[in-house]
């Protein structure tokens, strides 16, 4: 089983799961994996933050930076 949800409320979670972050900074308490390779980069996170791009841009330019790490579902799960 697989869930979704923001870093304090994974402590409701069942005790048998491995907790994975996605994010450039985990919170200091984290306790989980955390796979800052997957997360946007400080520039690209900066300007959707300053609007400086729209949420369609962010996401084109996203899925080039993962592409450019070849970071495919495959190699991610290995």
């Amino acid at each position: 089983m697989i869930y979704t949800s923001y870093f304090s409320n994974y402590k409701n979670f069942p005790q048998n799961f491995i907790p994975i972050g996605i994010t450039r900074y985990p919170p200091k308490n984290w306790k989980g994996i955390n796979l800052d390779i997957l997360a946007p980069s400080e520039k690209l996170l900066k300007m959707y933050k300053n609007k400086e791009i729209d949420e369609y841009i962010f996401k084109k330019r996203y899925f080039k930076e993962l592409s450019d790490k070849n970071l495919t579902p495959a190699n991610v799960r290995q």
